[in-house]
């Protein structure tokens, strides 16, 4: 099986290259976290804090935010990046069960190529994280001493990298992209040999997710800020506490609807954006939606990191925007720095972003057959560019859609409390947050797609089922 799984990945190298490139810089970062956990509860660091006349415990408290901002870039982008791999390589698995392949060798064929191509990945990160550790670990610490109580900015205590560190973020990030593999591969291998005859991405495409499950997860996010706001022990000096944590914990439930809804919201998102197309009478934009929602499956695995990122950044930065206005109508004319919010919400952008761009790269080969076709009937290589234009567009309409409902419901959350806690009407919806997450996903996929299908959209495309073959013929046909 190991075998199986190099030749698939040695078929066509040059699309794993973005997605082995996330697992490595995520690692890395995982790999930092690690070395500064590692680090501020060493020997040599608390002796050095108490000869600066400064408590250890201000550092730990400092990096918690930290520490919590990449566990949850790392969980979404690794399981997302262990998934893909599997969910590019279906219509293989369910050529090989047509073949003879039994279950056993198809799932174990899908969890050592995950294995292969994650660890390949997680090897990489969790090396280029030592050197990364010695340039951010000692710069953050400094940086966070000068907040700190009797901090002088002169703290800067030799650093030493910790062992444990590296290996904990190659184990971490190689056991969490497995686990993300675990569910497609068992779907792997129990795909029926017809899926084969079907289509050519046989078992990746349709709607899958839980509606039932997301409903009551949703359900309870709303009722949790209602029960919370009418505790007798919610008020007076407490009020503050309140309203952000009663912001922060149904928000990260509706986050938690917005996965477990899964294909079947992309698949609903995506439907009403393809109304625009449809009303402005374009025929490629129409069929753009319509492959979009025939591979919902796929749409989803690039959709849904970016509707998760788009939903947490709405969140922090609806909860310090309604915060801040009720302050303002309390009279209080603190200035309020957003820079540590920017930060986090940037560093979480730009992962989703990246992760979805590599995910669109594993899982544009498909659409190589469906442009031949096009092609073949006759289509200009013009019309068919426009076609990938349009499934960027939805793609991130959809994207634009699903992170704005997170939105308004942060912010229906947060006027209910401004109301019921301090009688302050605080509506506060970071709709520029979702344009421009819809707007950077779109170039990211758009341009992933003119650069992957670039050998099918020539004047002459290969009719072969892989993007190598393509972009060979063009080439060939130019020499």
């Amino acid at each position: 099986m190991p075998r199986h799984a190099l030749r698939i990945l040695a078929n066509d190298w040059g699309a794993w290259i973005p997605l082995v490139a996330v697992m490595s810089l995520t690692t890395a970062l995982v790999g930092v976290c690690a070395n500064q956990f590692a680090w501020t509860h060493s020997p040599e660091f608390l002796a050095a804090t108490r000869a600066a006349g400064l408590r250890a415990e201000e550092f730990h408290v400092v990096s918690v935010s930290v520490y919590c901002c990449v566990a949850l870039v790392a969980a979404f982008s690794l399981t997302v990046v262990g998934s893909a791999t599997v969910v590019r390589c279906a219509p293989d698995f369910s050529r090989w069960r047509l073949l003879g392949a039994t279950p056993a060798q198809v799932g174990a064929t899908a969890l050592a190529m995950t294995a292969v191509a994650c660890g390949a990945g997680a090897l990489a990160g969790s090396l280029a994280s030592v050197p990364a550790s010695f340039a951010l670990v000692p710069w953050f610490n400094g940086l966070a001493a000068q907040g700190f109580p009797g901090g002088t900015g002169g703290f800067d205590p030799p650093f030493a990298a910790s062992p444990g560190a590296w290996a904990a973020s190659l184990a971490l990030s190689w056991l969490t992209c497995m686990l993300g593999s675990l569910g497609p591969s068992l779907r792997a291998a129990r795909m029926r040999p017809v899926e084969a005859l079907r289509s050519s991405s046989a078992g990746a495409g349709g709607a899958s997710g839980h509606p039932v499950a997301a409903a009551a997860v949703a359900a309870l996010a709303l009722l949790l800020p209602v029960a919370g706001a009418w505790d007798p022990a919610v008020g007076g000096t407490s009020a503050g506490g309140a309203l952000s944590s009663l912001m922060v914990w149904p928000g990260a439930l509706l986050l938690v609807a917005a996965a477990l809804w899964g294909a079947r919201g992309v698949e609903a998102a995506i439907a009403c954006a393809a109304a625009v197309p449809a009303l402005a009478g374009s025929t490629m934009g129409v069929l753009a939606g319509k492959a979009l929602r025939a591979r919902a499956g796929r749409s989803a695995i690039t959709t849904i990191p970016l509707v998760i990122a788009a939903g947490g950044g709405s969140l922090l930065l609806c909860m310090v925007r309604t915060f801040e206005r009720v302050m303002r109508a309390l009279g209080v004319q603190t200035a309020f720095n957003y820079t540590d919010t920017f930060v986090l919400v940037g560093l979480v952008a730009l992962f989703s972003l990246a992760t979805a761009a590599a995910v669109t790269a594993l899982g544009s080969d498909d659409q190589g057959s469906g442009i031949t076709a096009l092609r073949a009937l006759g289509v200009p290589r013009a019309q068919a560019s426009r076609m990938l234009v349009w499934q960027a567009a939805l793609l991130a309409a959809a994207t634009g859609l699903l992170s704005l409902v997170l939105a308004l419901a942060a912010a229906g959350i947060g006027l209910f409390l401004s109301l019921r806690l301090f009688g302050v009407p605080a509506f506060c919806p970071p709709v520029d947050l979702c344009a421009v997450f819809a707007v950077a996903s779109f170039l990211a996929v758009v341009s992933i797609l003119r650069w992957r299908l670039a050998g099918w959209l020539g004047q002459w495309p290969a009719l072969r089922g892989d993007t190598g073959a393509a972009g060979s013929a063009e080439r060939r046909r130019k020499s």
